[in-house]
Protein backbone atom coordinates (compact mmCIF):
# COMPACT_ATOMS: atom_id res chain seq x y z
CA UNK A 1 0.00 0.00 0.00
CA UNK A 2 2.79 2.38 0.95
CA UNK A 3 4.77 1.50 -2.22
CA UNK A 4 1.77 2.23 -4.44
CA UNK A 5 1.22 5.55 -2.73
CA UNK A 6 4.89 6.48 -3.23
CA UNK A 7 4.69 5.55 -6.94
CA UNK A 8 1.65 7.78 -7.39
CA UNK A 9 3.44 10.53 -5.47
CA UNK A 10 6.48 10.34 -7.80
CA UNK A 11 4.35 10.26 -10.95
CA UNK A 12 3.01 13.69 -10.03
CA UNK A 13 6.56 15.02 -9.77
CA UNK A 14 6.86 15.59 -6.03
CA UNK A 15 9.77 13.25 -5.24
CA UNK A 16 11.95 16.37 -5.28
CA UNK A 17 10.55 17.40 -1.90
CA UNK A 18 10.87 14.01 -0.24
CA UNK A 19 13.80 13.88 2.16
CA UNK A 20 15.28 11.51 4.72
CA UNK A 21 16.43 14.22 7.12
CA UNK A 22 14.39 16.26 9.56
CA UNK A 23 14.88 20.00 10.14
CA UNK A 24 16.57 19.18 13.44
CA UNK A 25 19.11 16.94 11.71
CA UNK A 26 19.82 19.64 9.12
CA UNK A 27 20.62 22.11 11.92
CA UNK A 28 23.73 20.19 12.92
CA UNK A 29 26.89 22.17 12.34
CA UNK A 30 28.39 19.76 9.80
CA UNK A 31 25.12 19.71 7.81
CA UNK A 32 24.87 23.53 7.75
CA UNK A 33 28.51 23.87 6.68
CA UNK A 34 28.09 21.30 3.90
CA UNK A 35 25.05 23.14 2.58
CA UNK A 36 26.83 26.48 2.85
CA UNK A 37 29.86 25.20 0.95
CA UNK A 38 27.69 23.97 -1.92
CA UNK A 39 25.80 27.28 -2.09
CA UNK A 40 29.11 29.16 -2.29
CA UNK A 41 30.26 26.84 -5.09
CA UNK A 42 27.07 27.46 -7.08
CA UNK A 43 27.60 31.22 -6.69
CA UNK A 44 31.04 30.82 -8.25
CA UNK A 45 30.07 28.53 -11.11
CA UNK A 46 26.49 29.48 -12.07
CA UNK A 47 26.00 30.60 -15.65
CA UNK A 48 24.78 34.12 -16.29
CA UNK A 49 22.35 34.34 -19.19
CA UNK A 50 21.30 37.62 -20.83
CA UNK A 51 17.61 38.37 -21.23
CA UNK A 52 16.99 37.17 -24.80
CA UNK A 53 13.21 37.50 -24.80
CA UNK A 54 10.81 40.37 -24.30
CA UNK A 55 10.75 40.09 -20.51
CA UNK A 56 13.01 41.04 -17.64
CA UNK A 57 13.10 38.84 -14.54
CA UNK A 58 11.93 40.77 -11.45
CA UNK A 59 12.24 39.13 -8.04
CA UNK A 60 9.03 39.69 -6.02
CA UNK A 61 7.81 38.88 -2.51
CA UNK A 62 4.33 38.69 -1.00
CA UNK A 63 4.11 39.95 2.59
CA UNK A 64 1.94 38.05 5.06
CA UNK A 65 0.66 41.39 6.39
CA UNK A 66 1.16 45.07 5.49
CA UNK A 67 4.39 46.75 6.57
CA UNK A 68 5.90 50.20 6.19
CA UNK A 69 8.23 50.82 3.26
CA UNK A 70 11.07 52.15 5.42
CA UNK A 71 11.31 48.76 7.13
CA UNK A 72 11.39 46.87 3.85
CA UNK A 73 13.83 48.79 1.61
CA UNK A 74 17.07 47.52 3.15
CA UNK A 75 15.98 43.85 3.25
CA UNK A 76 14.78 44.17 -0.36
CA UNK A 77 18.18 45.48 -1.45
CA UNK A 78 19.95 42.77 0.55
CA UNK A 79 17.94 40.08 -1.25
CA UNK A 80 17.80 41.65 -4.71
CA UNK A 81 14.02 42.04 -4.49
CA UNK A 82 12.51 44.57 -6.91
CA UNK A 83 8.78 44.15 -6.14
CA UNK A 84 7.06 43.96 -2.75
CA UNK A 85 3.37 43.03 -2.66
CA UNK A 86 1.43 43.84 0.49
CA UNK A 87 3.15 47.10 1.40
CA UNK A 88 1.18 49.64 3.40
CA UNK A 89 1.65 52.27 0.67
CA UNK A 90 2.26 51.97 -3.07
CA UNK A 91 5.00 53.56 -5.16
CA UNK A 92 8.61 53.29 -6.30
CA UNK A 93 11.18 53.87 -3.59
CA UNK A 94 14.93 53.56 -4.05
CA UNK A 95 14.57 51.14 -6.97
CA UNK A 96 11.94 48.93 -5.30
CA UNK A 97 8.32 48.89 -6.46
CA UNK A 98 5.86 48.63 -3.57
CA UNK A 99 2.35 47.43 -4.34
CA UNK A 100 -0.72 46.53 -2.34
CA UNK A 101 -1.53 42.85 -1.98
CA UNK A 102 -3.18 41.30 -5.06
CA UNK A 103 -6.89 41.96 -5.32
CA UNK A 104 -9.45 39.49 -4.06
CA UNK A 105 -10.06 38.20 -7.60
CA UNK A 106 -6.42 37.08 -7.97
CA UNK A 107 -6.46 33.33 -8.59
CA UNK A 108 -3.19 32.36 -6.97
CA UNK A 109 -1.82 29.34 -5.13
CA UNK A 110 1.02 29.62 -2.62
CA UNK A 111 3.21 26.83 -3.97
CA UNK A 112 5.36 26.30 -0.88
CA UNK A 113 2.85 26.83 1.92
CA UNK A 114 3.73 27.01 5.61
CA UNK A 115 6.76 25.22 7.09
CA UNK A 116 5.86 21.82 8.50
CA UNK A 117 8.25 21.77 11.46
CA UNK A 118 10.95 23.78 13.18
CA UNK A 119 13.41 23.26 16.01
CA UNK A 120 12.42 26.11 18.32
CA UNK A 121 15.29 25.42 20.71
CA UNK A 122 18.21 25.29 18.30
CA UNK A 123 17.07 27.44 15.38
CA UNK A 124 17.75 30.88 17.00
CA UNK A 125 21.44 30.21 17.64
CA UNK A 126 21.98 28.59 14.24
CA UNK A 127 20.14 31.45 12.54
CA UNK A 128 22.74 33.88 13.86
CA UNK A 129 25.55 31.79 12.33
CA UNK A 130 23.99 30.81 9.01
CA UNK A 131 20.62 32.59 8.56
CA UNK A 132 19.86 31.36 5.03
CA UNK A 133 20.87 27.75 5.65
CA UNK A 134 19.18 27.60 9.05
CA UNK A 135 15.93 29.15 7.82
CA UNK A 136 16.04 26.73 4.88
CA UNK A 137 16.09 23.59 6.99
CA UNK A 138 12.30 23.27 6.70
CA UNK A 139 11.02 21.77 3.45
CA UNK A 140 7.89 23.50 2.19
CA UNK A 141 5.91 20.73 0.54
CA UNK A 142 3.52 21.72 -2.28
CA UNK A 143 -0.02 20.53 -2.14
CA UNK A 144 -0.74 17.71 -4.58
CA UNK A 145 -1.74 17.91 -7.27
CA UNK A 146 -0.56 21.44 -8.02
CA UNK A 147 -3.51 23.42 -9.44
CA UNK A 148 -3.11 24.17 -13.15
CA UNK A 149 -5.90 26.75 -13.24
CA UNK A 150 -4.36 29.23 -10.81
CA UNK A 151 -1.13 31.21 -10.71
CA UNK A 152 1.63 29.63 -8.62
CA UNK A 153 3.50 32.05 -6.37
CA UNK A 154 5.51 31.98 -3.14
CA UNK A 155 4.18 33.82 -0.12
CA UNK A 156 6.74 35.29 2.27
CA UNK A 157 7.07 33.58 5.64
CA UNK A 158 8.98 35.47 8.33
CA UNK A 159 11.10 33.78 10.98
CA UNK A 160 9.23 33.94 14.30
CA UNK A 161 10.35 36.53 16.85
CA UNK A 162 11.87 33.77 19.00
CA UNK A 163 14.33 33.18 16.15
CA UNK A 164 15.24 36.85 15.67
CA UNK A 165 13.78 40.12 16.87
CA UNK A 166 15.75 42.17 14.36
CA UNK A 167 13.25 43.08 11.62
CA UNK A 168 15.94 43.75 9.02
CA UNK A 169 17.46 40.31 9.58
CA UNK A 170 14.03 38.67 9.61
CA UNK A 171 12.85 40.27 6.36
CA UNK A 172 16.21 39.74 4.66
CA UNK A 173 16.14 36.02 5.42
CA UNK A 174 12.51 35.75 4.34
CA UNK A 175 13.11 37.71 1.13
CA UNK A 176 16.11 35.55 0.23
CA UNK A 177 14.33 32.33 1.10
CA UNK A 178 11.43 31.87 -1.33
CA UNK A 179 10.41 34.40 -3.96
CA UNK A 180 8.27 34.78 -7.06
CA UNK A 181 10.12 35.76 -10.22
CA UNK A 182 7.78 37.84 -12.37
CA UNK A 183 8.57 38.14 -16.07
CA UNK A 184 7.53 41.61 -17.21
CA UNK A 185 8.48 44.12 -19.88
CA UNK A 186 9.18 46.89 -17.35
CA UNK A 187 9.10 47.67 -13.65
CA UNK A 188 5.76 49.47 -13.47
CA UNK A 189 2.58 48.58 -11.55
CA UNK A 190 0.63 47.91 -14.73
CA UNK A 191 3.30 45.66 -16.29
CA UNK A 192 4.00 43.72 -13.08
CA UNK A 193 0.34 43.17 -12.22
CA UNK A 194 -0.54 42.15 -15.79
CA UNK A 195 2.30 39.63 -15.92
CA UNK A 196 1.37 38.15 -12.55
CA UNK A 197 -2.29 37.80 -13.55
CA UNK A 198 -1.23 36.06 -16.80
CA UNK A 199 1.03 33.62 -14.95
CA UNK A 200 4.28 34.98 -16.40
CA UNK A 201 6.08 33.88 -13.24
CA UNK A 202 7.90 31.09 -11.45
CA UNK A 203 8.47 30.44 -7.75
CA UNK A 204 11.88 29.55 -6.38
CA UNK A 205 13.89 28.85 -3.26
CA UNK A 206 16.42 31.57 -3.99
CA UNK A 207 18.46 30.79 -0.89
CA UNK A 208 19.76 27.64 -2.54
CA UNK A 209 20.89 29.24 -5.78
CA UNK A 210 19.98 32.42 -7.63
CA UNK A 211 17.60 31.18 -10.39
CA UNK A 212 17.79 34.39 -12.44
CA UNK A 213 18.29 33.42 -16.07
CA UNK A 214 15.98 30.43 -15.83
CA UNK A 215 14.10 30.03 -19.10
CA UNK A 216 11.07 27.87 -19.83
CA UNK A 217 9.87 28.40 -23.39
CA UNK A 218 7.97 26.77 -26.25
CA UNK A 219 9.26 27.35 -29.77
CA UNK A 220 7.21 26.95 -32.94
CA UNK A 221 7.12 28.24 -36.50
CA UNK A 222 5.24 31.28 -35.21
CA UNK A 223 7.71 32.33 -32.52
CA UNK A 224 8.78 31.78 -28.93
CA UNK A 225 6.24 31.53 -26.11
CA UNK A 226 7.08 31.90 -22.44
CA UNK A 227 5.74 30.91 -19.04
CA UNK A 228 2.05 31.72 -18.86
CA UNK A 229 1.54 31.78 -22.64
CA UNK A 230 -0.54 29.56 -24.91
CA UNK A 231 1.05 28.12 -28.03
CA UNK A 232 -0.81 26.47 -30.89
CA UNK A 233 0.23 22.93 -31.76
CA UNK A 234 -0.21 22.61 -35.51
CA UNK A 235 1.70 19.73 -37.18
CA UNK A 236 1.18 21.41 -40.57
CA UNK A 237 3.48 24.25 -39.56
CA UNK A 238 6.06 22.11 -37.74
CA UNK A 239 6.61 20.80 -34.25
CA UNK A 240 6.44 22.63 -30.96
CA UNK A 241 9.58 22.22 -28.87
CA UNK A 242 9.58 22.93 -25.14
CA UNK A 243 12.90 23.88 -23.59
CA UNK A 244 13.97 24.55 -20.02
CA UNK A 245 17.31 26.14 -19.10
CA UNK A 246 18.85 26.74 -15.68
CA UNK A 247 21.99 28.53 -14.44
CA UNK A 248 23.29 25.34 -12.74
CA UNK A 249 22.68 21.63 -13.44
CA UNK A 250 19.47 20.50 -11.76
CA UNK A 251 17.11 17.56 -11.47
CA UNK A 252 14.51 18.60 -14.03
CA UNK A 253 10.98 17.25 -14.41
CA UNK A 254 8.65 18.31 -17.20
CA UNK A 255 4.99 17.72 -16.40
CA UNK A 256 1.92 17.75 -18.62
CA UNK A 257 -1.30 18.21 -16.65
CA UNK A 258 0.70 17.25 -13.52
CA UNK A 259 2.03 13.98 -14.95
CA UNK A 260 5.79 13.64 -15.55
CA UNK A 261 6.55 13.29 -19.28
CA UNK A 262 10.32 13.92 -19.30
CA UNK A 263 13.21 14.08 -16.85
CA UNK A 264 16.87 15.06 -16.98
CA UNK A 265 19.78 15.81 -14.71
CA UNK A 266 21.39 18.65 -16.59
CA UNK A 267 21.32 22.41 -17.01
CA UNK A 268 18.70 22.08 -19.77
CA UNK A 269 15.91 19.87 -21.10
CA UNK A 270 14.35 19.80 -24.59
CA UNK A 271 11.11 18.04 -25.45
CA UNK A 272 9.14 17.72 -28.69
CA UNK A 273 5.44 18.13 -27.93
CA UNK A 274 3.06 15.40 -29.08
CA UNK A 275 0.01 16.20 -26.97
CA UNK A 276 -1.90 19.30 -25.95
CA UNK A 277 -2.07 20.24 -22.29
CA UNK A 278 -0.58 22.43 -19.55
CA UNK A 279 3.19 21.94 -19.38
CA UNK A 280 5.27 23.13 -16.46
CA UNK A 281 8.70 22.44 -14.97
CA UNK A 282 9.90 21.50 -11.53
CA UNK A 283 13.60 21.62 -10.71
CA UNK A 284 15.38 20.43 -7.60
CA UNK A 285 19.00 20.58 -6.50
CA UNK A 286 21.14 17.87 -4.95
CA UNK A 287 22.85 19.26 -1.87
CA UNK A 288 24.53 17.44 1.02
CA UNK A 289 23.10 14.11 -0.10
CA UNK A 290 19.52 15.39 -0.35
CA UNK A 291 17.29 16.52 -3.16
CA UNK A 292 15.82 19.89 -2.26
CA UNK A 293 13.03 21.73 -4.13
CA UNK A 294 14.24 24.75 -6.10
CA UNK A 295 12.00 26.02 -8.92
CA UNK A 296 8.31 25.59 -9.83
CA UNK A 297 7.11 27.31 -13.01
CA UNK A 298 3.64 28.26 -14.07
CA UNK A 299 2.50 26.36 -17.17
CA UNK A 300 2.84 26.94 -20.86
CA UNK A 301 -0.42 25.75 -22.40
CA UNK A 302 -0.22 23.89 -25.71
CA UNK A 303 -3.54 24.29 -27.45
CA UNK A 304 -5.20 22.60 -30.43
CA UNK A 305 -4.48 23.66 -34.03
CA UNK A 306 -6.06 26.78 -35.44
CA UNK A 307 -6.26 27.95 -39.02
CA UNK A 308 -3.84 30.64 -40.15
CA UNK A 309 -5.69 33.00 -42.47
CA UNK A 310 -3.51 34.80 -44.98
CA UNK A 311 -4.69 38.17 -46.27
CA UNK A 312 -6.27 38.38 -49.70
CA UNK A 313 -3.95 39.17 -52.60
CA UNK A 314 -6.61 41.10 -54.47
CA UNK A 315 -5.54 44.51 -55.78
CA UNK A 316 -7.84 47.45 -55.01
CA UNK A 317 -9.26 49.64 -57.80
CA UNK A 318 -7.34 52.61 -56.37
CA UNK A 319 -4.03 50.76 -56.75
CA UNK A 320 -2.01 50.08 -59.88
CA UNK A 321 0.28 47.06 -59.80
CA UNK A 322 3.25 46.80 -62.17
CA UNK A 323 4.64 43.29 -61.81
CA UNK A 324 7.87 41.60 -62.81
CA UNK A 325 10.18 44.54 -63.48
CA UNK A 326 13.82 43.45 -63.93
CA UNK A 327 16.04 45.57 -61.71
CA UNK A 328 19.41 44.05 -62.66
CA UNK A 329 21.02 41.56 -65.00
CA UNK A 330 22.40 38.23 -63.91
CA UNK A 331 22.46 34.53 -64.64
CA UNK A 332 19.39 33.28 -66.56
CA UNK A 333 18.47 30.96 -63.67
CA UNK A 334 18.29 33.99 -61.35
CA UNK A 335 16.08 36.10 -63.62
CA UNK A 336 12.91 35.80 -61.52
CA UNK A 337 14.76 36.68 -58.32
CA UNK A 338 16.06 39.82 -60.02
CA UNK A 339 12.61 41.29 -60.43
CA UNK A 340 10.43 43.60 -58.36
CA UNK A 341 6.75 44.51 -58.21
CA UNK A 342 5.42 48.04 -57.86
CA UNK A 343 2.19 49.03 -56.09
CA UNK A 344 1.23 52.59 -56.98
CA UNK A 345 -1.59 54.86 -55.79
CA UNK A 346 -3.64 55.73 -58.88
CA UNK A 347 -4.05 59.35 -59.96
CA UNK A 348 -1.41 60.61 -57.54
CA UNK A 349 1.98 62.15 -58.14
CA UNK A 350 5.08 62.85 -56.10
CA UNK A 351 4.13 60.32 -53.44
CA UNK A 352 6.56 58.76 -50.92
CA UNK A 353 7.86 55.28 -51.72
CA UNK A 354 8.66 52.31 -49.47
CA UNK A 355 10.88 49.44 -50.62
CA UNK A 356 10.03 46.33 -48.58
CA UNK A 357 12.38 43.32 -48.22
CA UNK A 358 10.85 39.96 -47.35
CA UNK A 359 12.11 37.57 -44.67
CA UNK A 360 12.68 33.83 -44.72
CA UNK A 361 16.11 33.29 -43.11
CA UNK A 362 17.76 34.33 -46.40
CA UNK A 363 16.69 30.89 -47.67
CA UNK A 364 13.05 31.25 -48.62
CA UNK A 365 10.42 33.83 -49.48
CA UNK A 366 9.42 35.81 -52.52
CA UNK A 367 7.88 39.16 -53.45
CA UNK A 368 4.67 37.43 -54.59
CA UNK A 369 3.69 36.66 -50.98
CA UNK A 370 3.32 40.34 -50.08
CA UNK A 371 0.71 41.60 -52.54
CA UNK A 372 -1.68 42.48 -49.69
CA UNK A 373 0.98 44.60 -47.99
CA UNK A 374 1.75 46.46 -51.21
CA UNK A 375 -1.96 47.08 -51.78
CA UNK A 376 -2.49 48.28 -48.17
CA UNK A 377 0.23 50.91 -48.31
CA UNK A 378 -0.62 52.05 -51.84
CA UNK A 379 -4.21 52.65 -50.71
CA UNK A 380 -2.70 54.94 -48.06
CA UNK A 381 -0.98 56.99 -50.76
CA UNK A 382 2.45 55.34 -50.54
CA UNK A 383 4.17 53.74 -53.49
CA UNK A 384 5.63 50.31 -52.71
CA UNK A 385 8.46 48.37 -54.35
CA UNK A 386 8.87 44.72 -53.31
CA UNK A 387 11.86 42.94 -54.85
CA UNK A 388 12.83 39.30 -54.77
CA UNK A 389 16.49 38.42 -54.22
CA UNK A 390 18.72 35.39 -54.59
CA UNK A 391 18.56 32.89 -51.74
CA UNK A 392 20.96 30.80 -49.69
CA UNK A 393 22.46 28.22 -49.68
CA UNK A 394 22.97 28.32 -53.46
CA UNK A 395 23.85 32.00 -53.18
CA UNK A 396 25.82 32.91 -50.04
CA UNK A 397 26.33 36.45 -48.79
CA UNK A 398 26.84 38.99 -50.35
CA UNK A 399 24.40 37.91 -53.10
CA UNK A 400 21.37 39.09 -51.10
CA UNK A 401 22.76 42.53 -50.21
CA UNK A 402 24.05 43.06 -53.75
CA UNK A 403 20.56 42.36 -55.08
CA UNK A 404 19.05 44.65 -52.44
CA UNK A 405 21.37 47.48 -53.45
CA UNK A 406 20.60 46.96 -57.15
CA UNK A 407 16.84 47.00 -56.47
CA UNK A 408 17.10 50.17 -54.40
CA UNK A 409 19.22 51.86 -57.08
CA UNK A 410 16.59 50.96 -59.67
CA UNK A 411 13.89 52.55 -57.54
CA UNK A 412 15.91 55.75 -57.09
CA UNK A 413 16.60 56.02 -60.82
CA UNK A 414 13.15 55.06 -62.12
CA UNK A 415 10.44 55.74 -59.57
CA UNK A 416 9.79 59.28 -60.80
CA UNK A 417 8.54 57.80 -64.08
CA UNK A 418 5.86 56.02 -62.04
CA UNK A 419 4.86 59.09 -60.01
CA UNK A 420 7.03 58.55 -56.95
CA UNK A 421 9.26 61.09 -55.25
CA UNK A 422 12.92 59.87 -55.47
CA UNK A 423 13.85 62.14 -52.56
CA UNK A 424 11.43 60.31 -50.23
CA UNK A 425 12.33 56.63 -50.49
CA UNK A 426 12.00 54.59 -47.31
CA UNK A 427 13.51 51.16 -46.76
CA UNK A 428 11.85 48.41 -44.73
CA UNK A 429 12.23 44.72 -44.09
CA UNK A 430 11.04 41.91 -41.86
CA UNK A 431 13.30 39.31 -40.23
CA UNK A 432 16.10 38.55 -42.72
CA UNK A 433 14.75 41.45 -44.77
CA UNK A 434 15.34 43.76 -41.79
CA UNK A 435 18.97 42.59 -41.71
CA UNK A 436 19.36 43.51 -45.39
CA UNK A 437 17.65 46.88 -44.96
CA UNK A 438 19.85 47.77 -41.99
CA UNK A 439 23.04 46.63 -43.71
CA UNK A 440 22.27 48.62 -46.85
CA UNK A 441 21.61 51.76 -44.80
CA UNK A 442 24.74 51.43 -42.67
CA UNK A 443 27.51 49.96 -44.86
CA UNK A 444 28.03 52.56 -47.56
CA UNK A 445 30.01 50.34 -49.94
CA UNK A 446 26.90 48.63 -51.32
CA UNK A 447 25.06 51.76 -52.43
CA UNK A 448 28.39 53.36 -53.27
CA UNK A 449 28.74 50.89 -56.13
CA UNK A 450 25.80 52.71 -57.73
CA UNK A 451 27.04 56.17 -56.87
CA UNK A 452 24.41 56.61 -54.16
CA UNK A 453 25.00 57.89 -50.62
CA UNK A 454 23.33 56.30 -47.59
CA UNK A 455 21.21 59.43 -47.32
CA UNK A 456 19.34 58.25 -50.42
CA UNK A 457 17.40 56.26 -47.83
CA UNK A 458 15.03 58.62 -46.04
CA UNK A 459 14.66 56.27 -43.06
CA UNK A 460 14.69 52.56 -42.23
CA UNK A 461 11.84 50.52 -40.73
CA UNK A 462 13.34 47.26 -39.44
CA UNK A 463 10.91 44.65 -38.08
CA UNK A 464 12.09 41.70 -35.96
CA UNK A 465 15.49 41.69 -37.59
CA UNK A 466 18.86 40.03 -37.11
CA UNK A 467 21.59 42.62 -36.71
CA UNK A 468 24.49 40.45 -35.56
CA UNK A 469 25.08 37.29 -37.63
CA UNK A 470 28.52 36.48 -36.18
CA UNK A 471 27.37 33.28 -34.48
CA UNK A 472 24.54 32.33 -36.84
CA UNK A 473 25.34 28.99 -38.47
CA UNK A 474 22.61 29.36 -41.09
CA UNK A 475 24.11 32.59 -42.45
CA UNK A 476 26.53 31.60 -45.24
CA UNK A 477 29.31 33.83 -46.55
CA UNK A 478 31.14 33.23 -49.81
CA UNK A 479 34.80 32.34 -49.28
CA UNK A 480 36.11 35.44 -51.06
CA UNK A 481 33.62 37.93 -49.60
CA UNK A 482 34.72 38.92 -46.12
CA UNK A 483 33.26 37.46 -42.94
CA UNK A 484 30.09 37.38 -40.88
CA UNK A 485 31.18 40.29 -38.74
CA UNK A 486 31.38 42.56 -41.78
CA UNK A 487 27.95 41.26 -42.84
CA UNK A 488 26.45 42.34 -39.50
CA UNK A 489 24.72 45.74 -39.31
CA UNK A 490 26.01 45.97 -35.72
CA UNK A 491 29.53 46.36 -37.15
CA UNK A 492 28.57 49.49 -39.10
CA UNK A 493 26.63 51.67 -36.66
CA UNK A 494 28.36 54.89 -37.72
CA UNK A 495 27.11 58.43 -37.43
CA UNK A 496 25.53 59.99 -40.49
CA UNK A 497 23.21 57.07 -41.15
CA UNK A 498 19.48 57.49 -41.82
CA UNK A 499 17.13 57.23 -38.82
CA UNK A 500 15.64 53.90 -37.78
CA UNK A 501 12.33 52.58 -36.48
CA UNK A 502 13.08 49.16 -34.97
CA UNK A 503 10.31 46.82 -33.86
CA UNK A 504 10.06 43.46 -32.14
CA UNK A 505 6.99 41.58 -30.95
CA UNK A 506 5.79 39.66 -27.91
CA UNK A 507 6.23 36.18 -29.37
CA UNK A 508 9.22 36.82 -31.57
CA UNK A 509 11.89 34.25 -32.42
CA UNK A 510 14.46 33.50 -29.75
CA UNK A 511 17.07 36.24 -29.36
CA UNK A 512 15.42 38.79 -31.65
CA UNK A 513 14.13 41.04 -28.85
CA UNK A 514 17.66 41.28 -27.44
CA UNK A 515 19.08 41.95 -30.91
CA UNK A 516 16.58 44.80 -31.34
CA UNK A 517 17.47 46.33 -27.97
CA UNK A 518 21.22 45.99 -28.50
CA UNK A 519 21.04 47.39 -32.04
CA UNK A 520 19.00 50.38 -30.90
CA UNK A 521 21.52 51.16 -28.16
CA UNK A 522 24.43 50.87 -30.62
CA UNK A 523 22.77 53.27 -33.06
CA UNK A 524 22.01 55.83 -30.37
CA UNK A 525 25.56 55.56 -29.04
CA UNK A 526 26.72 56.62 -32.50
CA UNK A 527 24.22 59.48 -32.69
CA UNK A 528 21.91 57.78 -35.17
CA UNK A 529 18.23 58.48 -34.61
CA UNK A 530 16.60 55.24 -33.45
CA UNK A 531 13.15 54.47 -32.04
CA UNK A 532 12.44 51.07 -30.49
CA UNK A 533 8.87 49.77 -30.69
CA UNK A 534 7.58 46.75 -28.75
CA UNK A 535 4.49 45.17 -30.34
CA UNK A 536 2.44 43.11 -27.84
CA UNK A 537 0.01 40.41 -28.89
CA UNK A 538 1.81 39.43 -32.11
CA UNK A 539 4.16 36.60 -33.08
CA UNK A 540 6.95 36.63 -35.65
CA UNK A 541 4.57 35.69 -38.48
CA UNK A 542 1.44 37.59 -37.45
CA UNK A 543 3.48 40.76 -36.93
CA UNK A 544 3.91 41.23 -40.69
CA UNK A 545 0.43 39.88 -41.54
CA UNK A 546 -1.06 42.51 -39.22
CA UNK A 547 0.31 45.29 -41.42
CA UNK A 548 -2.63 44.92 -43.81
CA UNK A 549 -5.09 46.02 -41.10
CA UNK A 550 -6.64 49.46 -41.17
CA UNK A 551 -5.12 50.26 -37.79
CA UNK A 552 -2.66 48.68 -35.41
CA UNK A 553 0.33 49.69 -33.33
CA UNK A 554 2.92 48.78 -35.97
CA UNK A 555 1.11 49.86 -39.15
CA UNK A 556 0.18 53.17 -37.53
CA UNK A 557 3.82 53.71 -36.51
CA UNK A 558 5.00 52.96 -40.06
CA UNK A 559 2.49 55.35 -41.62
CA UNK A 560 3.43 58.02 -39.11
CA UNK A 561 7.15 57.57 -39.83
CA UNK A 562 6.59 57.94 -43.59
CA UNK A 563 4.16 60.83 -43.38
CA UNK A 564 6.17 62.90 -40.89
CA UNK A 565 9.75 62.48 -42.12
Amino acid sequence: MRTAALAAFCSFGFCCVASARTPTERLKDDRLEAVHSQIVEWKKTRASFPAEGVYQDYRAVFLPEPAARQILVEPAHNAGVRVVFGAATMGMHDGVLFLHAPAADFKGTDIFGMPREEDAQRLPSKFKQRPDEAFGTDVHTPEEPVPTSSVLFARTHLPPTKVTKDLTDAYTAAFRHATTHILATELTPAAIQASLAAGHAYAAHDWLCDPTGTAFIAQSYFGVFEIGDTVVHNPLTGAVTISARFPVPANIRLLRDNMVVAEAHDWRLDYIVRDTGAYRVEASLSIDGEERPWIFTNPITVGPPTNVTLPSGQISPSVEMVAGISYTNGAPDDADKHKLDLYLPRDKKNFPVLMFLHGGSWRSGDRSVYRALGDRLARAGIGVAIPSYRLMPQNPHPAQIHDTAAAFAWVVQNIAQHGGDPSRIYLSGHSAGAHLAALLALDEKYLGKFGLPRTSIRSVIAMSGIYDVDKLDTFLVAADSGDKHDASPMAHTHSGSPPFLISYCQWDYFGLPKQARDFTRALKKNFVGAELLYVPGENHISEVISLVQDHGLLIDAILNAINTQ
